[in-house]
């Protein structure tokens, strides 16, 4: 094309496209693309934002999680959100190369294959009407997307099929469902993976959605990080019966002795919960006047917040502005927070911000390692924790049921109720000696009952219904109870028989006993619960009695490991690599010939449980082979002396 005339001071766009690809079809291929998107606009379909992913690793084990920050978005082509499921890639390659396994038409890598473990591919879509190949090809190529299998969506996954100390890469693609209506066709669109590598350095950058791990399992000597409770949150306030359980993701992320509030609010419609660290946080800024300051935590509590400046003088509130959402903050006036002056703000923040993640989703935020999960109730009849409170020797067994007697909406209440027993003695004539309280009947007349029915939740009314109670204003065994709104028309909220086995004789409840009769109930603004976390320690004892199992990875050391890394190029290997495991946090590793030299020395002081060594003197040559001792030294925990073997 051209040649184009530019006049003087004149600007014109013009667009470059650098165009590479296997071969020549392929790199054909690729510039019929490109051409596609210049002929468009530049308006073309768009995979899902990156998922921002984090890798924990363990021992003979790597935990990922990501956000959902992929599943919200709209195409800005069809306008529509298209958003499918996730991939997850692990490869030992930081280029991802050996993943792309599906070929096109023409023979060319062009899709990855998700990672697989016990056979079953790590790929994660919504539960929809969208499966399988999806039925637009991808132009020229002669192949098709497959859509997942609607396993439904996940945010956690764990590779149990790792070696510890081994180096692994992980990448979680997000991906499209494509477009196929009206006309117009689009195959899926995947989101990048990449990570690079300075070509200088070495030194490799990883992408949001892709990170590098060697897993392992924490130094000897180490506890994990726990949750008091079992993991399970306290109740403080509230009625509500769900549960709330914290999960520990990364154990060296966990903080000491600090407790999380869980809040349920309703600011609209919808119940929804937030959580709050107790503690308070520092940092220190400098001031950029009438420009936002960016803070380490979002969704700040305002009025949590103090300012001071480098005097330690507190700046007033008026003079500057918090967005809270997003975590930063700026001076209201020119002037306010002057530019390049330091300033320290304290402040407290929601971990949490208004959830309403009820029923055990994945995808709550992360936070200090963290994770929680909610699983909610529905009103109802709760069966289950109904029950004797005190034990007795009445063979009476209780059935907490729907009401059948009354045919009245059933419309349960978030109320628990006791049923307390009086004296169960009869009379001559059959009639209770020493009556409790007085229920109703179908015709309204008065049954006379050894039990009184106690509200133990609020100040509510109620009334009692003794089914057949008509017959002889009594109630005996084997008559349904019916708990019911205190004013008609009728409403009944909960019902429970109390009978003994067929052909056998009723032992009746004895004076004081008590049954509960409780209710399932949602979460409700108001509840609130707490937990508080333990940090990893250290533990001496244990780890004194575990330096013992110290050891060397591989040994003997045969020509190769399969720990080591691949070299820059086809004729040049990896840096050598062996592995002493099970380390404690802080030790000095000194290796020695059989005659006692000294050949290397190798420091550590870490939170991992191994310590690579290149397999070089201190002097930085090559070993030969033989047989050398090796001495750890850990400081106030002990020694151990060991031995391995170089082949070559």
């Amino acid at each position: 094309s051209g040649p184009f005339s530019l006049p003087p001071n004149a600007t014109q766009r013009f667009s470059i496209a650098l165009m590479m690809g296997n071969d020549l079809p392929d790199l054909l291929l690729n510039a019929e693309t490109a051409q596609r998107v210049l002929e468009a606009n530049y308006q073309f379909a768009q995979p899902p934002p990156k998922p921002n992913v984090t890798v924990v690793p363990g021992d003979g084990r790597v935990t990922l999680y990501w956000d959902n920050v992929a599943e919200n978005t709209v195409d800005p082509l069809t306008g529509i959100n298209d958003f499918e499921g996730y991939k997850i890639y692990r490869s030992e390659d930081p280029t991802f190369s050996d993943v792309y396994t599906i070929t096109d038409a023409n023979g060319t890598p062009f899709l990855g294959k998700p990672f697989q473990q016990n056979g079953i591919p790590a790929q994660f879509d919504l539960d929809d009407d969208w499966s399988g190949l999806h039925p637009v090809e991808y132009v020229g190529r002669g192949v098709k997307y497959n859509l997942g299998s609607n396993t439904g969506l996940v945010h956690e996954y764990v590779d149990s099929s790792v070696v510890n100390g081994k180096q692994y890469y992980y990448a979680v693609a997000s991906y499209d469902r494509g477009f196929d209506s009206l006309g117009v066709q689009l195959p899926p669109t995947e989101s990048q993976i990449a990570i690079t590598q300075d070509p200088i350095t070495g030194e490799l950058s990883y992408d949001v959605n892709t990170a590098g791990v060697i897993p392992g399992g924490l130094p000897a000597g180490y506890r994990e990080a726990q949750v008091d409770g079992g993991g399970y949150v306290t109740r403080v306030n509230g009625i509500s019966t769900g549960d709330i359980r914290v999960q520990v993701l990364d154990n060296l992320a966990v903080p000491d002795n600090v407790t999380y509030s869980i809040d349920f609010v309703q600011p609209a419609s919808e119940i929804v919960y937030n959580v709050r660290p107790e503690q308070f946080y520092t940092e220190e800024f400098e001031g950029r006047d009438t420009i936002y300051v960016p803070l380490e935590r979002k969704n700040i509590i305002a009025d949590s917040v103090t300012v001071r400046n480098a005097s330690g003088a507190v700046v007033s509130p008026s003079d500057y502005f918090v967005d809270e959402e997003k975590g930063r903050l700026r001076g209201v006036t020119p002037g306010a927070l002057q530019n390049g002056a330091s300033y320290e703000i304290t402040y407290q923040y929601y971990a949490v911000f208004e959830s309403d993640r009820v029923n055990s989703e994945d995808d709550n935020p992360v936070f200090d390692g963290m994770r929680i999960f909610a699983q909610a109730e529905v009103l109802g009849l709760d069966s289950l924790r109904s029950g004797w409170v005190m034990v007795n020797n009445t063979n009476l067994t209780a059935n907490v049921h729907k009401p059948i007697a009354l045919t009245a909406p059933f419309t349960p209440v978030p109320v628990d109720y006791e049923i307390r027993w009086g004296n169960t003695d009869t009379l001559a004539n059959g009639k209770w000696a020493s009556p409790a309280d007085t229920l109703f009947s179908s015709t309204g007349r008065n049954v006379v009952c050894p039990f009184k029915i106690y509200n133990v939740t609020d100040s509510s009314l109620f009334r009692g219904f003794v089914a057949s109670g008509n017959v002889d204003s009594m109630w005996r065994p084997g008559r349904e109870i019916i708990i019911l709104n205190p004013a008609n028309p009728i409403r009944t909220y909960s019902a429970v028989t109390f009978s003994a086995r067929s052909g056998v004789a009723a032992i009746l409840p004895t004076q004081g006993n008590i049954y509960s009769l409780k209710t399932t109930k949602p979460f409700a603004a108001g509840d609130g619960f707490e937990f508080t976390t333990s940090a990893v320690h250290f533990d001496e004892a244990v780890a004194k009695s575990a330096l013992d199992n110290v050891y060397v990875v591989p040994n003997p050391y045969v020509a190769y490991s399969n720990l080591e890394m691949p070299g820059p190029s086809a004729t040049r290997r990896g840096d050598y690599r062996m592995q002493f495991r099970n380390l404690p946090p802080r030790c000095t590793i000194r290796i020695y010939t059989l005659l006692g030299e000294l050949v290397a020395t190798v420091e550590k002081d870490d939170t991992r449980d191994y310590v690579d060594w290149d397999i070089l003197s201190y002097e930085g040559q090559r070993l030969a082979y033989g047989v050398y001792l090796y001495h750890v030294d850990a400081p106030g925990i002990g020694e151990k002396i060991g031995r391995f073997a170089l082949i070559k």
